[in-house]
């Protein structure tokens, strides 16, 4: 039931979804260019994103795969750099042509967090790294271990603030 909890959250904010591959060729296709439209606030890594239109890309595919960049929806203003760690979908539809975020819930008058992003066509997407305090805000709230970085190291921490080193 939490999974189609999410699922929904994560329907009802990704209202409009859209690639711009077309537009602006292989460079977007590198970078993994998606506009997200979010219709309530959404916590990212040390941010929360009001509701509006957002660039989601790879920060430098050749040199930091793993950093999510958002941007505002003309590209003009970097909005931040997030870290991310790879995420796993295997039953994820390959031929489904729509990016997916995941979102973990919080408790009433929080914004939902942003959990997982994955760019059409693919079951390999990015997760984002909270702090530690947030991810433990985080993790309570949905019982689940979340990814975290804490001192340089990546890791998951439980609902009770215990981190555990990635291996």
């Amino acid at each position: 039931m939490r999974t189609l909890s999410i699922v929904g959250a994560a329907v009802l904010l990704a209202l409009s979804v859209s690639n711009i591959r077309a537009q602006t060729g292989d460079t977007a296709e590198s970078k993994k260019l998606t506009v997200l439209t979010f219709s309530e606030p959404v916590q990212l890594p040390g941010k929360v994103l009001p509701a509006g239109k957002y660039r989601f890309e790879i920060a430098d595919a050749n040199n930091a795969p793993h950093a999510v960049r958002v941007l505002s929806e003309d590209g003009q203003k970097v909005v931040g750099t997030f870290p991310t760690i790879p995420a796993e979908m295997p039953q994820r539809d390959l031929k489904n042509q729509d990016s997916l975020v995941m979102f973990s819930e919080r408790p009433a008058g929080q914004p939902l967090a942003a959990r997982q992003w994955f760019y059409p066509g693919q079951s390999i997407g990015q997760e984002f790294l909270y702090s530690k305090a947030e991810a433990t805000g985080i993790a309570k709230a949905n019982h689940l271990k979340v990814a975290a970085s804490d001192g340089g190291k990546t890791g998951r921490v439980n609902e009770n603030g215990e981190f555990e080193e990635a291996k």
